[in-house]
């Protein structure tokens, strides 16, 4: 039983030698290595091709903070130039102060009046002595603008002749109206 196993494992390598023989020496290498080099380009591109896809998503995820952060600055800066607004008001509720700045606006030759309050970098100046502690003492906080992109460092209130206040936002070379009413260019 012994001779006849070992005569059918002759048999078997044998046969197994001759179907080597048929194909060529090195051919089921040279398969393996374009299957593993098609198989690599195959996840190499899968991976660039998701690459882009996070990338792109990215992009636009930044783009609509970047747009919610303008507004949310712009918003900001909005209330406290209402609240710039309402300490002028108030301000100007005392006669003294009232008779500084309106000697003041009076003689302005400029349709937007004179500039009786700057806020710049937390810190207020304003004219007048009287006028001056009376915007300081009405702000418990001072605001800072907050959009800042287009070069805007300060609040400014005027006042013309008239007496109507007018609250903006300014750089050195540009100055956005933000009360009364908004000018369109900062909306």
């Amino acid at each position: 039983m012994n001779q006849m196993n070992m005569n059918q494992m002759n048999m078997n390598q044998t046969g197994m030698n001759q179907m080597n023989m048929n194909q060529p020496q090195g051919t089921k290498s040279k398969k393996g290595i374009i299957i593993a080099v098609i198989a690599a380009v195959l996840v190499l591109g899968i991976g660039i091709g998701a690459f882009f896809i996070t990338r792109s998503k990215n992009a636009e995820e930044d783009e609509a903070a970047e747009i919610y952060s303008s507004k949310s600055a712009k918003s900001a800066d909005i209330t406290a130039a209402g609240t710039i607004k309402t300490a002028v008001d108030s301000a100007l509720a005392s006669e003294r102060a009232y008779d500084e700045v309106q000697e003041l606006a009076r003689y302005s030759d400029s349709s937007a009046g004179e500039k009786v309050v700057e806020v710049r970098d937390g810190e207020i100046s304003a004219y007048g002595r009287y006028f001056s502690d009376e915007v300081k003492s009405n702000l418990s906080t001072v605001p800072k603008v907050k959009y800042t992109k287009e070069g805007a460092e300060s609040f400014c209130v005027y006042v013309d002749s008239i007496g109507q206040i007018t609250v903006c936002i300014e750089s050195d070379n540009a100055k956005w109206t933000i009360q009364p009413t908004i000018c369109a260019d900062y909306q």
